[in-house]
C-alpha cells in the first residue's frame, strides 16, 4: 500500500493498494473494518427485503393489471437493475470510496471545470434518495405494525397521529441501533437478511398449500391481465412494475460500507451484483 499527496486537496490522499488498478482517494480511516462479504451480502438482501419490498406495494400490481404486470415487471426490472448493479461494483472496484456516486461522478466528468458541480448535484440527488427509501421503509413498516395489531384487536383502528408516532419511534430505536450498537450491526444485516429468505419460503409454502379461492393454471396465474380496475387502459401496465421497482430500488446503498471492509474492491462490488 502506498500513499501520495494528491494535487486536490491538502488533507486527502491518493491511495493505491495491492490490488492492479484500484484507486481510492481517502482521508485517514477512522472506522472500524468489522464488515465481512457476508454481512456486506447479508446488508444487500436485507435492504433488497422480498417479503416486504414486493408485498408492501402489491396492491399497485393489482390495480395495474394484475398478474401479468408483477410477472413481466419482475424480469425487466431484474434485468435493468442487474446491468445497474454490474456498473457500479464495476465503479466501487475501481474507485473504492464511502462517497460512492458522487465520488464517481468527480472522477468520470472529463471536464475539470464542471467536475466539483457534477459531484455536488450528484450527491444531494443520492442523499435524498438515501432520505426518501429510509423514510418510506420506516413509515411502511409502522403501517404493518398497526395492520398486525388489527388483525388480532378489529375493534381497534389507529388513527394518523398514532401511526405518525409510531413511526416517529421506529425512527429513534434505528437511529440509537446505529449509533450504540456499530459493533452489533453486521449481526444484524445477516439476520434480516436470512429473515427475509425464511419468510419468503413460508409465503411460497403457505400460499400454496392454502389457496383458499381455488387454484388456477401456470397461464392464468402469470399471464392474466385486466385493465378494469384502475381506469388507466393499458397504461395501467406501468403502475404495475411498482413492487419490484421498489424492491430492488436501492441496491446502491450498500457503497457506503466500502470504508467499513477490510477488501472493498472485492466484497462491495460482489455484494451489489
Amino acid at each position: 500500500m502506498s500513499h501520495k499527496r494528491d494535487s486536490t486537496s491538502s488533507q486527502i490522499y491518493r491511495t493505491e493498494s495491492s490490488s492492479p488498478g484500484v484507486l481510492q482517494d481517502v482521508s485517514t480511516p477512522q472506522l472500524r473494518k468489522n464488515r465481512s462479504f457476508i454481512s456486506v451480502l447479508g446488508m444487500s438482501l436485507a435492504i433488497t427485503a422480498v417479503p416486504y419490498g414486493l408485498g408492501g406495494p402489491l396492491m399497485s400490481s393489482v390495480y395495474g393489471g394484475g398478474q401479468l404486470s408483477m410477472f413481466i415487471g419482475v424480469l425487466v426490472v431484474v434485468l435493468l437493475q442487474g446491468a445497474v448493479a454490474v456498473s457500479l461494483g464495476e465503479l466501487a472496484s475501481r474507485y473504492p470510496t464511502s462517497s460512492g456516486v458522487y465520488y464517481w461522478s468527480y472522477r468520470l466528468t472529463e471536464n475539470k471545470r464542471y467536475q466539483h458541480a457534477m459531484a455536488y448535484f450528484t450527491g444531494w440527488v443520492w442523499l435524498i434518495g438515501n432520505w426518501t427509501i429510509a423514510l418510506s421503509v420506516n413509515f411502511g413498516f409502522a403501517s404493518l405494525i398497526v395492520a398486525t395489531v388489527t388483525m388480532y384487536r378489529p375493534e381497534w383502528t389507529a388513527t394518523a397521529n398514532e401511526t405518525l408516532y409510531i413511526f416517529f419511534g421506529i425512527c429513534i430505536f434505528i437511529f440509537i441501533l446505529c449509533a450504540a450498537a456499530d459493533k452489533a450491526l453486521p449481526l444484524v444485516d445477516t439476520a434480516a437478511a436470512i429473515w427475509s429468505v425464511v419468510t419468503t419460503v413460508a409465503i411460497l409454502i403457505a400460499l400454496s398449500s392454502t389457496a383458499k379461492e381455488g387454484r388456477h393454471s401456470p397461464s392464468y396465474g402469470l399471464t392474466h391481465y385486466d385493465t378494469s380496475i384502475s381506469g388507466w387502459g393499458e397504461f395501467s401496465f406501468f403502475i404495475g412494475l411498482l413492487p419490484p421497482a421498489y424492491a430492488l430500488s436501492a441496491i446502491g446503498m450498500v457503497m457506503s460500507m466500502t470504508e467499513e471492509c477490510s477488501k472493498p474492491e472485492i466484497e462491495v462490488p460482489r455484494a451489489i451484483s
